[in-house]
């Protein structure tokens, strides 16, 4: 299957294009999240293909093409460094922490699994404020450089 390039998306710079497929994951992501297991067997007009093969076919082809995304990096001669693949790393952590969300019902968020423990609305509001002050230490290390 080819793409066509949409002149108006050809002038977008590769992360603007990122930042748009990731609102556009974000609305697939609610989308998936209406269905239920029984749903795996719908059968899409797209092939032919089951509720089931979409969903992986849609891990499959971010794998592949991730690790063409990476081959082209190399042969373009921008090779990962220390800091982005530390970047990269941190990164992967956040994606997947964020897909163990997906279908997540409040009820499940607000439960606490057993004393002294968190919740996960309590573990993502540690995360954000665990965010927000390595954003600040970020920053402040930047302007003690200029």
């Amino acid at each position: 299957m080819s793409t066509t390039i949409d002149p108006a998306v050809s002038k977008l710079t590769a992360r603007a294009l990122a930042e748009r497929l990731r609102e556009e994951r974000l609305k697939s992501l609610e989308l998936m999240g209406q269905f239920s297991a029984p749903d795996l067997e719908l059968v899409s007009q797209i092939r032919g293909r089951t509720l089931r093969d979409m969903l992986w076919m849609l891990h499959e082809h971010y794998r592949v093409h991730r690790t063409q995304i990476h081959n082209n990096r190399i042969s373009a001669g921008n090779r990962t460094n220390e800091i982005n693949a530390l970047m990269a790393c941190a990164q992967e952590s956040f994606e997947s922490a964020l897909s163990d969300l997906v279908g997540l019902s409040e009820q499940a968020a607000d439960h606490i699994p057993a004393e002294g423990e968190w919740s996960i609305k309590e573990i993502l509001q540690h995360l954000l404020d665990f965010e927000l002050r390595y954003q600040h230490e970020f920053e402040r290390l930047l302007n003690e450089q200029e």
